[in-house]
């Protein structure tokens, strides 16, 4: 019929479920033109309308009587079947394809007729038993009957992955028997979670149902953020649990979307309600409530993720700036100066009258900055010869800090840098001044130290940090030495005394 096309029947199946104030109100759960229903003069399944109602011993033999309808105005051919029940991943009802998946209560039922015609309009009552064995299990046992239409004509048909599908439909209506006997009511909540999914707040539980009976869960839930109540619901449904299974579900949370940002704390009361179908026979006690709490941090991942990829965007142009900066710096053209006993890598800076830092990275000089066994430095200088560094690739350039992040040793033990770090006037005997020793008006307060000591001199730019990794000395520890407050502001060419 559907050329070039694979046909699919899915079958679907719509089970209603109504709960009915009024004992002889029967109602018929139809689709496609077909409807099924509880016979009216079925005194047990009147309690519920369209579900079949049993309680009952084991061995009992049960009659009854099912009707079908058709609502068309079509003939009818129509297909009967008793099939068992299952929980679906949400903890929907559902019913098995086909009578060869029967394991339980699909295989009591027998149905004087399985092959019906309708006329339009019409209905017709079918006459079926339920053989409870003697040693039937106590507790629940749930299936239903079932109606479709025998034609290869579907309700309905779609495009699904370039296929056009057919669609045809199956409806059922619910048969909840309980075998009487010793209830045992045993859910346990194995695992729980909370989070965000799309706009929604997603709440996923495992559930072991060790009883006989099956539990219908019903939960209260308050949301909680740092400001107060969030949101709170009611009454809203989790699904079923079948006795003697193990389900895992999940429940979208009927109130507000999910929060943007944030910690939250969720309250459920979680409740099952399930107190017999037969309000007349009470056979178990009321379940007691579990009471779950959750905790979340939500996250706007989309949000997250465009500012990382910004903030690597701009630490990704400074480190280009960077790279390009050591490029002119090494083709930079330079004088050599020979370095002498006295000579700091900040007087030569000030002899020459170029950044300290400058010089340390045209040298390769890292902290603490000791000129060591150093012979000859390099000045930048425009007179001078262009002295051509080893570059380094620019993706080893860009990601060496993040090799030295994994890669870092611990700092090495202070070392003093020697008496070439030291001023020559720090060894003239002026006033106020000894060998290794220093004492500026304003920093010391004319007091002299008995500590052995080296100076250093701040440049402009220096910060706190700079001298603290110049010196391997923290800044309090420089402050105390130099009689300075802590919030003392740094200046350019200010002295300070760093004790060996």
């Amino acid at each position: 019929m559907f050329r070039q096309h694979q046909k699919i029947f899915l079958i679907l199946i719509l089970l209603a479920a109504a709960v009915l104030l009024q004992p002889n109100a029967v109602l018929a759960v139809s689709a496609g033109g077909v409807g099924v229903t509880p016979s009216p003069d079925s005194s047990e399944s009147r309690i519920k309308g369209s579900w079949f109602v049993y309680e009952v011993d084991p061995g009992t033999t049960i009659e009854d009587t099912v009707r079908v309808i058709n609502s068309s105005s079509n003939e009818l051919k129509i297909n009967l079947e008793g099939l068992d029940a299952f929980s679906t991943q949400d903890g929907s009802f559902a019913l098995t394809d086909d009578e060869s998946r029967n394991q339980d209560i699909g295989k009591w039922i027998t149905l004087a007729e399985k092959k019906l015609t309708l006329p339009p309009k019409s209905q017709m009552d079918i006459k079926f038993t339920v053989q409870v064995p003697v040693d039937a299990e106590v507790g629940d046992h749930i299936g239903g009957i079932t109606v479709q239409k025998d034609t290869t004509t579907p309700d309905a048909t779609i495009n699904a992955g370039g296929a056009t599908v057919g669609v045809t439909t199956r409806v059922g209506a619910r048969m909840y028997l309980t075998v009487k006997g010793n209830i045992i009511r045993d859910l346990q909540l194995k695992a729980k979670a909370w989070f965000g999914r799309g706009s929604k707040m997603v709440f996923r539980f495992k559930w072991t149902n060790n009883g006989n009976v099956r539990a219908n869960l019903e939960a209260n839930g308050k949301i909680y953020g740092l400001f107060g109540l969030y949101d709170k619901k009611d009454n809203f449904e989790l699904g079923q649990i079948f006795p003697k299974k193990t389900l895992t579900s999940e429940m979208i949370w009927p109130g507000k979307n999910r929060p943007l940002l944030g910690p939250y704390l969720a309250i459920l009361n979680i409740q099952d309600t399930f107190e017999g179908l037969n309000p007349s026979n009470k056979i178990t006690a009321p379940a007691p409530p579990i009471r779950v709490y959750l905790m979340t941090f939500f996250i706007p991942y989309t949000q997250a993720i465009v500012f990382v990829i910004l903030l690597f965007l701009a630490w990704f142009g400074w480190q280009i700036n960077k790279w390009r900066k050591f490029m002119r710096l090494a083709k930079t053209p330079v004088v050599s100066h020979r370095i002498k006993k006295t000579d700091t890598l900040q007087k030569i800076a000030g002899l020459y009258r170029v950044d300290w830092k400058l010089l340390a990275q045209i040298n390769e000089i890292k902290p603490p900055y000791d000129l060591g066994t150093t012979k000859t430095i390099y000045v930048p200088d425009s007179q001078g010869q262009r002295r051509i560094l080893p570059i380094p690739n620019i993706l080893v350039y860009l990601f060496a800090p993040v090799v030295r992040l994994f890669s870092r040793k611990p700092h090495p033990s202070l070392r003093h840098p020697g008496p070439q770090n030291r001023h020559p006037e720090l060894d003239s005997g002026s006033p106020g001044s000894r060998s290794g020793f220093r004492v500026k008006p304003g920093m010391t307060k004319g007091v002299i130290t008995q500590t052995p000591s080296y100076t250093i001199i701040i440049q402009p730019g220096d910060t706190r940090k700079d001298v603290e990794q110049f010196t391997g000395l923290s800044w309090k520890e420089i402050a105390k030495f130099n009689r300075l407050k802590p919030g003392f502001k740094l200046k350019a060419g200010l002295e300070l005394e760093v004790p060996e």
